[in-house]
C-alpha cells in the first residue's frame, strides 16, 4: 500500500491541465480511504488511482526549486508607467506588456 505521506500529496496534486490554469485538490483522510476502497473495488478506479501515485512519486523525487533572494512586495511588480504587472523576461530583466519598460535590480530581481 502507498505511503501516507505520499497520499497526502497525491490528493494535492494539479487536477487541471495547466492551459486551463492551476486547480487543486484537496480531500481529508475519509476521502482518501474511499477512494482507496474504489480503487480496489472498481478497475477504471484502480487505473486513476494508480496514475495519481505515480505523480505524486514524481513529484516527491524532484527537487525543490529555492530562490537565491528574499521575496518583495508584489505591487512593487508593476510598470511605473501605466500600473501593468510586469513579465519576467530572465532573473534579472522584467517587462511592461502594455509599454515595453523594462526593469532591473531590485526589488524586481
Amino acid at each position: 500500500m502507498p505511503r501516507p505521506f505520499l497520499l497526502l500529496l497525491a490528493a494535492c496534486l494539479p487536477v487541471l491541465p495547466a492551459a486551463e490554469g492551476p486547480a487543486w485538490l484537496l480531500v481529508d483522510r475519509s476521502e482518501i480511504e474511499a477512494a482507496r476502497r474504489k480503487a480496489e473495488a472498481y478497475p477504471w478506479a484502480r487505473a486513476s488511482f494508480a496514475r495519481l501515485m505515480e505523480e505524486a512519486e514524481r513529484a516527491v523525487r524532484q527537487p525543490l526549486p529555492a530562490p537565491d533572494r528574499v521575496g518583495q512586495w508584489p505591487h512593487w511588480y508593476s510598470c511605473k508607467k501605466d500600473g501593468a504587472q510586469l513579465r519576467t523576461d530572465s532573473p534579472t530583466e522584467h517587462r511592461c506588456p502594455v509599454c515595453g519598460a523594462v526593469y532591473r535590480g531590485d526589488p524586481y530581481d
